[in-house]
């Protein structure tokens, strides 16, 4: 009973993190280093194992303890892997304050291709999303 409490847990704080950074998307108020939201998930991976690790010594049915290990275990690993990949160095900026636009062609919000071009002379505010899921 302790370990399926356990792991009851440490998954519902692995889900609890990853809903309130997904709910911080469409706001645009993602943190830049979700250090609160790894902790937590990580927090929670360990309940969740720990409650496995338990259920083996005792002897305790494995089913729900299993199953949220690895459920769990994927959540967390996708988040981590989406935060290695996400960030962009600014070393690798190709732009810097000041210099002139590059030439380049995209769709805006509302479907139409815009043309970098047509701007000519004028001052602009480019701002990139990344859209919603």
């Amino acid at each position: 009973m302790v370990n399926n409490l356990l792991a009851i847990t440490g998954f519902v704080a692995i889900v609890v993190a990853w809903g309130h950074y997904l709910s911080l998307i469409p706001p645009e108020k993602v943190p830049a280093r979700p250090v609160s939201h790894s902790t937590g998930m990580s927090v929670g991976l360990m309940l969740i194992i720990t409650a496995l690790l338990r259920a083996v010594d005792v002897g305790d049915p494995l089913a729900l303890p299993i199953m949220l290990t690895l459920f769990g275990a994927m959540m967390v690993a996708l988040f981590f892997y989406l935060m290695m990949t996400a960030s962009l160095p600014d070393s690798q900026l190709a732009v810097r304050v000041g210099d002139q636009l590059p030439s380049f062609q995209a769709m805006d919000h509302t479907g139409m291709m815009v043309d970098s071009a047509a701007w000519g002379g004028q001052r602009i505010l480019l701002k990139f999303f990344r859209g919603s899921w």
